[in-house]
C-alpha cells in the first residue's frame, strides 16, 4: 500500500468513528431527555398530591412486588370507612397500622415524604447531566465530523470553562425555578 493509499484509510476509519460517537451522543442525549421528563412528571405528580389535604389511613394489609431491582410496596386500607391504595409504601406497615396520606377522588393515596422527593430529583439531575453531555458531544463530533476546519476553538480551555460554568449556571437556574413554581 502506498502512503496515499494508508492516508485514505485512515480517513475513512476517522470519519467511521466520528460518525459512530455522534449516534452515541445523541443516544445519551434521548434517554437523559427521556429520563428529565419521567422526573419532571413524576415530580408534578408529588405535587399535585401536596395539594391535596392530608387524611389518615388504617392499613387493612401491604403486600411487596420486586421487580429487577425495586421493591414496590402497596398497602391497601380505609379512610373515613371508603377503601384506598397506598401505592410505593414506604415501608411495610403492619394491619391497623394509622398513616398519614394525601388521597385522590379515585382512592390512590400518596405518602409524601422526603424519600419521594429526593428519588424523583435524582432522576431529574440525570436525565439534566445526560441530556448536557449527549448534546455536548454530539456538538463536538458534529463540528470535527462536519466542519473539521472550525474546530480549534474546542480546544480553548478559557472556553471550555466559560462553557460549563455558563451550562451548569443556567440549567440550575432554569431547574430551580421549574421547580419552585411546581412546589408553589
Amino acid at each position: 500500500m502506498s502512503q496515499e493509499q494508508h492516508a485514505e484509510a485512515r480517513r475513512r476509519r476517522s470519519v467511521r468513528s466520528n460518525v459512530v460517537g455522534l449516534l452515541a451522543t445523541l443516544v445519551l442525549a434521548a434517554v437523559g431527555a427521556a429520563l428529565l421528563v419521567t422526573g419532571v412528571s413524576l415530580f408534578k405528580e408529588l405535587s399535585d398530591a401536596r395539594r391535596r389535604p392530608e387524611v389518615t389511613m388504617t392499613v387493612a394489609s401491604c403486600g411487596t412486588a420486586r421487580g429487577l431491582r425495586l421493591v414496590i410496596t402497596t398497602c391497601h386500607g380505609t379512610v373515613a370507612g371508603s377503601p384506598v391504595q397506598l401505592s410505593d409504601a414506604p415501608r411495610k406497615f403492619a394491619a391497623g397500622a394509622v398513616v398519614n396520606v394525601r388521597c385522590a377522588a379515585d382512592g390512590t393515596c400518596t405518602a409524601v415524604s422526603f424519600r419521594n422527593y429526593a428519588g424523583r430529583g435524582a432522576l431529574i439531575a440525570l436525565g439534566l447531566l445526560g441530556l448536557g453531555a449527549g448534546l455536548g458531544g454530539s456538538l463536538r463530533r458534529g463540528i470535527r465530523l462536519f466542519a473539521p476546519a472550525r474546530g480549534a476553538f474546542l480546544h480553548d480551555p478559557r472556553l471550555a470553562r466559560f462553557a460549563r460554568a455558563y451550562c451548569f449556571l443556567t440549567g440550575t437556574i432554569a431547574a430551580a425555578g421549574y421547580l419552585g413554581r411546581l412546589l408553589s
